[in-house]
């Protein structure tokens, strides 16, 4: 496996570890190697704006490179094609946006 996949595999990994919000990411971000990409549903009531803000927070506190979006008026797994909250409009606006992450910073 080349250096590029593994490095998309673990970026992949923190993008969409599992159903339950990743909040974790905040006593943590003080140890994060690479750039960070957030992307929020605005209406996402997993994930709150206040634990938004706080992620948002430690990453800024821990001098960590980051981008953040949030489409307001997406959910929680908004992305998602199969979901009852998947937001087309969100989804189409988000993809190229995360492909441009992947190519500023896999290289």
């Amino acid at each position: 496996m080349t250096q590029k996949l593994r490095a998309l595999r673990e970026l992949c990994a923190e993008i969409a570890p599992g159903t339950r919000p990743t909040t974790d990411l905040r006593p943590d971000a003080k140890n994060l190697h690479g750039p960070v990409m957030l992307i929020w549903g605005g209406k996402d009531e997993s994930i709150g704006f206040d634990i938004r803000r706080s992620v948002e927070d430690a990453i800024i506190a821990a001098g960590k490179p980051y981008e953040m979006v949030t489409f307001s008026e997406a959910g929680h797994g908004f992305f998602c094609d199969v979901r009852e909250a998947y937001n087309p409009d969100a989804a189409r606006q988000a993809w190229p946006l995360t492909l441009a992450f992947f190519s500023t910073y896999l290289r």
